[in-house]
């Protein structure tokens, strides 16, 4: 009896430890000028959040986003006071992507909010900048607005323009610019992201647009070329 008392006593053991009984410490970021936790996860009584921050090589920036991303938190906080009769909470959630090309890193936040009704909707946020001063650059800071580029980008946008359910319409003049103000570098690769049921059916969520920069190379400002784009 007294073997088998000790086998089971044994057998807690291991498993507490296996399976993560102790529990660990939030991750945090290593960047001295902004420290906090790298996911934060609550439920208040109206609404949960599940908010994560990205990891970047330039501190200034990894602070700017932290800062830019605690803000639009405290902004919409809570959301709507819930109906007593409401089948779940309301919801706010951010994840970062992180993207890295020449000289430069960029930031899409994807973000998620619910506020009762039907469904949430999902909308983005980014930022795009020179890895070692900070610089941050538009969609129109690497595309020269002059040119009739909305047409001649690439043949996915029109494809994408002529969507039956689209909300974005480009003149041929270059009118209507409203819905293309997110963007991203990846690589060699220009990615022009829309809010959800900004292009195309709500069903799509964000629909990421990626541009290989050797098709558009006329287009991009030459100042954005020189130092960005690597042939």
């Amino acid at each position: 009896m007294k073997r088998a008392g000790f086998f089971w006593v044994l057998m807690l053991v291991v498993c507490q430890i296996s399976f993560g009984a102790t529990p660990t410490k939030t991750e945090t970021s290593a960047n001295p000028k902004c420290p906090g936790p790298l996911h934060t996860h609550e439920e208040t009584k109206n609404c949960i959040f599940d908010i994560k921050y990205p990891t970047l090589s330039n501190p200034e920036m990894e602070c700017k986003i932290r800062s830019w991303i605690d803000q639009y938190v405290k902004e919409n906080g809570d959301g709507p006071e819930l109906d007593p009769e409401a089948h779940q909470k309301n919801a706010l959630w951010i994840k970062p992507e992180v993207y890295r090309s020449k000289n430069t890193e960029s930031v899409l936040l994807e973000i998620y909010e619910y506020a009762q009704g039907a469904h949430g909707e999902t909308s983005v946020k980014t930022f795009v900048y020179d890895v070692k001063t900070g610089k941050e650059f538009s969609l129109f800071d690497i595309l020269d607005r002059g040119r009739n580029w909305t047409k001649k980008l690439h043949p996915s946008i029109d494809k994408l323009l002529n969507e039956p359910d689209s909300s974005v319409i480009i003149g041929t003049d270059g009118r209507y610019l409203d819905s293309f103000k997110h963007c991203v570098v990846d690589g060699n690769e220009l990615v022009i992201a829309f809010d959800q049921c900004e292009a195309g059916p709500c069903s799509n969520g964000i629909v990421r647009l990626h541009v290989p920069m050797k098709d558009i190379r006329y287009v991009l400002k030459p100042g954005f070329a020189d130092l960005y784009y690597s042939k």
